[in-house]
């Protein structure tokens, strides 16, 4: 009777142990799930953000780019405007020089020979290029040129494309004089000597 009330006790232990065993599977099971669905969660909020901030960031490149080239093209409108006006200035100058050596006749003899931009006024007529254009002047005046108020307006002149017989007749200098001059300036700018200084600086300004 008591072996018989021994081995009922064990199975009755043994039933109760495999379902303690089959729940705490379960359970283990469970957490390992929650576990994983709790690491999904995480991922799925770290791309989340990352996809918000690359957008945000792509917003602002957008917007920053916008800006670049809304500014852009205002420099450009300004830009084009200023080269409109220093092409009607140096245009008028031109015309004004042509002017001024057809009032006189350099070969008429008959007529005292006399210049008409004296050494005083270099100044002024450099003045004037720096209005209408700063950027040739800035860079005629570049320390390492080293280039003298006479020199420079030989400079402006050649960019102007004046002829030598209006130059000539404007600073009332000799050919050979303007010629030792030019040579001067060609080698303070290192401008080789077949080159002509007028390509040479229009070149430069474009």
């Amino acid at each position: 009777m008591e072996t018989t009330y021994t081995i009922t006790l064990t199975v009755i232990s043994l039933l109760f142990y495999k379902k303690d065993h089959y729940a705490m599977d379960f359970i283990r099971t469970s957490l390992v799930d929650v576990k994983y669905t709790q690491l999904y969660l995480l991922l799925s909020c770290i791309l989340l953000f990352i996809a918000i901030i690359n957008r945000i960031k792509s917003y602002q490149k957008a917007q920053k780019a916008a800006a670049i080239k809304k500014q852009l093209c205002k420099e450009l409108e300004i830009q084009r405007a200023i080269t409109e006006e220093h092409a009607a200035t140096i245009s008028l100058l031109q015309k004004e020089i042509t002017s001024l050596t057809e009032q006189k006749n350099v070969a008429d003899s008959s007529f005292p020979h006399t210049n008409i931009l004296h050494a005083t006024e270099y100044d002024k007529f450099i003045h004037y290029f720096q209005i209408s254009n700063p950027c040739l002047l800035s860079y005629l005046k570049s320390p390492e040129f080293k280039l003298t108020s006479y020199e420079i307006v030989l400079c402006l002149f050649a960019y102007l494309n004046t002829s030598s017989s209006h130059i000539e007749y404007l600073l009332n200098k000799k050919h050979d004089t303007l010629k030792k001059a030019r040579q001067r300036i060609k080698v303070k700018m290192q401008i080789d000597n077949k080159d002509n200084i007028g390509n040479f600086l229009r070149e430069k300004m474009r």
